[in-house]
């Protein structure tokens, strides 16, 4: 009866063996398995971190640009500002002391650059500030012709008045056709 308790302890822990095999077999592969599916998710959450990263980057670079953009538009006239630019040439004169009026407005065939007759009349001194500013002014223009000539028909003054002609070329024009929209 001993070898048979003897044969039952032995057969119980092969039995218990196996079992206890089994248990660890099988916890082994859900630790594998949570391994990997960990690995997933880590590497998932990277690659979305990362993203998010760039779309910032992209939104800061985008908000630069369109800060660089809007102070670049602001050099350029278009034909839709084109009375503000006008009323602001003619400004200049007044703030000089001098009298500035457009007289003439021409588009170029090729619709990129504006032509602008001004007349400015003043001291001597007003005039060359009015000429100084015009240079001066934020936008690309270029003097095509310009002159300046004391009034012959005012002697009576003691201030002499000057007279000025420019013709101006703005070759930071936009064109912008609304008939074709």
């Amino acid at each position: 009866m001993k070898q048979h308790i003897d044969k039952l302890y032995l057969v119980c822990s092969i039995i218990f063996l196996a079992f206890f095999c089994y248990v660890f077999y099988f916890l082994y592969v859900q630790i594998i398995t949570n391994d990997l599916t960990t690995k997933e998710i880590d590497a998932k959450w990277k690659a979305e971190f990362a993203r998010r990263e760039e779309i910032k980057s992209l939104e800061k670079a985008l908000d630069t640009v369109s800060s660089e953009q809007s102070s670049l538009e602001s050099h350029f006239v278009k034909s839709s500002d084109l009375v503000s630019f006008l009323n602001n040439m003619e400004d200049l004169g007044k703030g000089v002391s001098a009298t500035a009026e457009t007289t003439d407005l021409n588009l170029s065939s090729d619709k990129s650059t504006l032509v602008v007759r001004i007349k400015a009349e003043g001291n001597f001194e007003s005039i060359y500030k009015f000429i100084t500013l015009l240079e001066n002014y934020p936008y690309q223009i270029e003097f095509s012709s310009l002159d300046v000539v004391k009034d012959s028909t005012d002697t009576a003054s003691k201030s002499s008045v000057w007279k000025m002609e420019a013709t101006i070329n703005l070759l930071s024009f936009t064109y912008n056709n609304f008939n074709n929209l």
